[in-house]
């Protein structure tokens, strides 16, 4: 199992409310994929389906080329970027760390 870094926020209420409603709000294309992609994921840990690492080492690379955006991020001297940044990028509509 994997440690928990930090603690898990719970909101509820009025707060819990707004965050659901700015959840209803249009997204862009990238943000949805980006969502479903992370849903996805969480739920395969959750369900204990996720892959190990040495099972992703093992795995026969898919030989698609890079996108452009995988490009940069490989050439990038950052290793992270801010909730901001993510925030642009994404179109999200909600405030990170």
């Amino acid at each position: 199992m994997a440690t928990q870094i930090q603690a898990t926020p719970v909101v509820t209420g009025r707060y819990a409310r707004e965050i659901l409603e700015e959840l209803k709000t249009k997204q862009t294309p990238e943000a949805k994929e980006f969502a479903e992609k992370s849903r996805r994921f969480f739920e395969q840990i959750r369900d204990g389906h996720g892959l190990t690492w040495d099972e992703i080492e093992k795995l026969e690379p898919d030989n698609k080329p890079l996108s452009e955006e995988e490009k940069r991020q490989l050439t990038s001297p950052r290793e992270y970027i801010t909730g901001e940044e993510a925030k642009r990028e994404f179109g999200l509509q909600v405030d990170l760390p």
